[in-house]
């Protein structure tokens, strides 16, 4: 089975079921750079990969934060890699986790 793009509506009793499959991470480098069809693939952790219709690839963290969801841009492919994104994603977790605790979740997002 190939890689498919995530439906906008993708919502409901399927959600959070790549957790439980043991298999965090469903993208690799070779994947990144040949994917070219418009949409929205999943890497894991909500790292998403996201093709616009010009082709241009940029990554994208969903967190949810006091019961909304954000999305949040951590650059475009070019310049930040499959690495550096999942880093990125779980530094930006950890942080608004943190501050949710401190209770400064606004401020968690800013870059320092």
């Amino acid at each position: 089975i190939g890689i498919q793009p995530c439906p906008r509506y993708y919502v409901g009793s399927n959600v959070g079921l790549d957790r439980l499959s043991g298999k965090a991470h469903k993208l690799n480098a070779m994947q990144v750079k040949k994917l070219s069809s418009p949409g929205r693939y999943a890497d894991g952790n909500c790292l998403y990969l996201t093709i616009s219709e010009s082709g241009s690839k940029s990554w994208l963290l969903r967190i949810v934060v006091r019961g909304r969801r954000r999305d949040m841009g951590l650059g475009s492919v070019d310049l930040v890699s499959l690495e550096e994104a999942r880093d990125l994603a779980v530094n930006r977790h950890g942080r608004v986790r943190q501050a949710h605790a401190a209770g400064r979740v606004g401020r968690s997002m800013r870059n320092p």
